[in-house]
């Protein structure tokens, strides 16, 4: 292949795993062809239900020579010098997609590096097909002036009147991953943490699992990628008075959206300045004018209103809120794990308080309760003093009950089961979450008339607490459909033309 036809230029595309995902792959040699040349390489690609992997080494030794690997951190570095993807927005895919460098994952099995091939494909611009022996890659002449097109799916799922019902997702084993398990009763938005701004220049770290996305939506999940601003302070201020940075943001997010077939995303930004609060929801504003053009959902976590440093006073609650699609309300750590003294992380009081206050600046309709489904196991010295503290599940919780032989109490003011052990010389002390606490709080959701629940996070609670946050979400209503992007077209469609008929038989 004659490499100067490739208009790309080395500079940067991170790669990082997030597990396999694979169960009982299959695997068949790749074969690649160049200039109809058929070459058989030495690789194998692996199949299962969702994905197909391909060794990166093939994208270096016969697509595209010019790549760094960071094997320790598990980088391939790319840059493309003219766009080689655009959008079906035109306006947005010209602003979006010159000169831009991204950041996409692969996985490590078995001592092989792999990337997803369907995101290859449209990245390195080739083309694959299958048969029952092989993998085979043909190798397309790149025109710069034919970028690959890249379109909203139309087997996404999408929502019709529910609840938002979701579940913020960290960690990827075989027991949280809510991809591998059956699906969950009620819950229809997942949000994996996969972004994660890490310099000044507005770069994202990328984890993105592909499989993960078209598993979800096999399920009927949305998947809401959550990205964080590192928690950093002095990085966040750099972007947000950088205006370069802030549109290498938005750029990547909107590739992303679309390589991904993502359906929203979920602003983590966390410890900010105070006296950026402003230049923050600008760039909120701006992050979701340009994703509302992909028809993607935005959303952005918030903590309760108080007075705290960087923590809450950094937010300009009311002004976020009349541009996002939704504001995440943490309405938890009310005694947060550095607190001086012992207590509950959500009572029930305080989360009626934290909401009451949030309402003051958001509507109902775009305010979804975050909830915890952890709690914190404290442990003071016999005088009363806080010496340790640890997180607890909910099944941890119950052990604990069970071999310290415990009968926990009903606060009513806290609206939560509370326990206490001594062991030695220390006590330890709980206020519980379980069934009858979440109970209380999704009851807020229907009094307040807000928008859904959002819970952190998956693998701390017990399949039982599904039930609880489906009945009360859906108390005397009937149980909703999700359905895909096409399927909800087809329905307005045929809609429009039932009312198109009335409107002209009554005109007669």
């Amino acid at each position: 292949m004659n490499r100067n036809v490739i208009y790309i230029v080395l500079l940067c595309l991170v790669l990082l795993c997030t597990g396999t995902g694979f169960a009982n792959p299959t695997s068949k040699p790749i074969v690649v062809n160049d200039d109809d040349k058929g070459i058989i390489t030495n690789n194998m690609a692996l199949i299962d239900e969702y994905e197909t992997l391909i060794p990166v080494d093939v994208v270096k030794d016969y697509i595209y020579s010019n790549v760094e690997f960071d094997r320790q951190h598990k980088q391939m570095k790319v840059k493309f010098s003219l766009p080689r993807v655009r959008l079906a927005e035109p306006d947005l895919s010209k602003e979006l997609f010159s000169s831009t460098t991204f950041l996409l994952p692969y996985k490590n099995i078995d001592g092989t590096s792999y990337i997803d091939m369907e995101v290859a494909e449209k990245v390195f611009g080739f083309t694959t097909t299958k048969d029952a022996e092989t993998v085979t890659i043909a190798i397309n002449q790149y025109s710069s002036f034919a970028p690959l097109l890249l379109k909203a799916s139309t087997d996404r799922p999408v929502m019709t009147g529910q609840k938002i019902n979701l579940i913020w997702q960290p960690t990827f084993d075989e027991k949280t991953d809510v991809t591998k398990v059956d699906k969950i009763k009620g819950l229809n938005v997942v949000s994996p943490s996969w972004f994660e701004l890490i310099d000044d220049h507005g770069a994202i770290k990328n984890k993105v699992d592909a499989r993960y996305v078209r598993a979800a939506h096999v399920k009927g999940y949305q998947v809401w990628a959550l990205i964080t601003n590192s928690f950093d302070p002095d990085l966040t201020r750099k972007v947000l008075y950088n205006e370069q940075a802030k549109k290498n943001v938005i750029k990547q997010l909107a590739l992303y959206a679309r390589l991904y077939q993502l359906d929203g995303i979920n602003l983590d930004f966390e410890n900010i300045y105070d006296e950026d609060k402003y230049q923050l929801t600008q760039f909120v504003k701006e992050i979701t004018d340009a994703l509302h053009e992909l028809d993607l959902k935005v959303s952005i976590d918030v903590t309760v209103p108080s007075g705290v440093s960087q923590w809450s006073a950094c937010y300009d609650r009311a002004g976020l809120g009349k541009s996002v699609d939704y504001v995440m309300l943490m309405a938890y750590d009310e005694h947060w794990r550095t607190s001086p003294v012992s207590g509950s992380v959500a009572s029930i009081d305080w989360v009626d308080r934290s909401l009451l206050n949030t309402l003051k600046e958001v509507p109902a309709e775009k305010l979804v309760l975050g909830v915890p489904f952890y709690m914190r196991e404290w442990e003071e010295n016999l005088d009363g003093e806080k010496t340790n503290v640890k997180t607890m599940t909910m099944e941890m919780a119950e052990q604990t009950i069970k071999d310290h032989q415990l009968k926990p109490e009903w606060l009513e003011d806290k609206g939560q089961y509370y326990f206490e052990y001594v062991d030695g010389d220390k006590k330890y002390r709980v206020w519980q979450e379980e069934e009858r606490s979440m109970s209380l709080r999704v009851k807020l959701i229907d009094r307040y008339q807000l928008a859904g629940i959002a819970a952190w996070r998956k693998g701390f609670e017990k399949n039982e607490i599904w039930q609880v946050i489906d009945k009360g979400l859906n108390v005397n209503k009937p149980e909703e459909k999700i359905v895909t992007v096409q399927e909800d077209k087809d329905k307005k469609q045929k809609k429009n033309k039932k009312d198109k008929k009335i409107n002209e038989s009554f005109n007669k």
